[in-house]
């Protein structure tokens, strides 16, 4: 076989193994957030306490983000 075939082959193969993965990461990612939020809004669940030793990054992160996406922060404050 030509090795250009082979190479052509071997690099689509990896692009989609890398592809696939990258995109179950990211729905992985994006339920896991979701998940994480319900626990902070919800005080009663037994878990909230754990995201409350959390430290929190906003206020670093929303002075570098554009006015757009700090109107769509939120600081969660966590009550013992």
């Amino acid at each position: 076989m030509d090795s250009r075939i082979l190479c052509s082959f071997y690099r689509c193969t990896i692009e989609s193994i890398l592809t696939g993965c990258i995109t179950a990461w990211n729905l992985y990612t994006q339920q896991c957030r979701k998940k994480a939020t319900e626990i902070i809004k919800d005080p009663s669940h037994p878990s909230h306490r754990l995201f409350c030793l959390l430290p929190v990054i906003w206020p670093t992160v929303m002075q570098h983000s554009s006015p757009n996406h700090q109107a769509q922060g939120q600081l969660h404050t966590c009550r013992p």
